[in-house]
């Protein structure tokens, strides 16, 4: 876990300072990575829940709404895309124990991993002497952070954690859905 650096150390912030902490600027772009991946496993589920307004061919199952992907992709928070998930699967699904999985599991992790994501993403990085396997967060109030390897790591384990748990929640929906098509 991140940690308070020591009183009286100089941090150096600068131009490309990332690039003198190379795995940790890579650490940080898997961060940025993973969290593209999951994003746009939440656009699939939103616009797999908009296709089910799509004429469907028997068997199969429904397509993905192409104007989904446009709202999604308008939508410039992380907030404003839960919230409008969580709307249309309120809207759309009716097996409440799926819904409260969405909204108590899945929705709940997206937001544990984001909170991690944007302070690394958004952060303002400088470097130590005193710590040369770390990168210095400033942060606009209190104490300068220091973030190493594990601290990153962590970030991409919950990125990875929230993925997974929407994508077990896409699995049972479209389990639940296909079943009543078929039925």
């Amino acid at each position: 876990m991140a940690h308070q650096i020591k009183q009286g150390i100089s941090v150096e912030y600068r131009p490309r300072v990332l690039l003198e902490r190379p795995a940790l600027a890579s650490l940080l772009g898997v961060v940025s990575s993973e969290w593209s991946r999951l994003d746009s496993e939440i656009m699939f589920l939103y616009a797999y829940l908009m296709g089910r307004y799509l004429p469907q061919i028997p068997g199969f199952t429904p397509p993905l709404h192409p104007v989904a992907f446009q709202v999604f992709d308008t939508l410039e928070t992380q907030r404003l895309r839960l919230e409008l998930l969580s709307k249309l699967a309120k809207w759309i699904v009716k097996d409440e124990k799926l819904l409260a999985e969405l909204e108590t599991v899945v929705i709940t992790e997206i937001k544990k991993a984001s909170k991690l994501r944007n302070t690394l993403v958004h952060a303002n990085w400088g470097v130590a002497e005193e710590y040369p396997n770390g990168l210095i967060l400033m942060p606009t109030f209190g104490r300068h952070l220091v973030y190493e390897e594990a601290d990153f790591n962590e970030a991409i384990d919950r990125i990875l954690e929230a993925r997974e748990k929407s994508k077990d929640f896409e699995t049972k929906l479209r389990a639940l859905i296909e079943t009543k098509n078929s039925a």
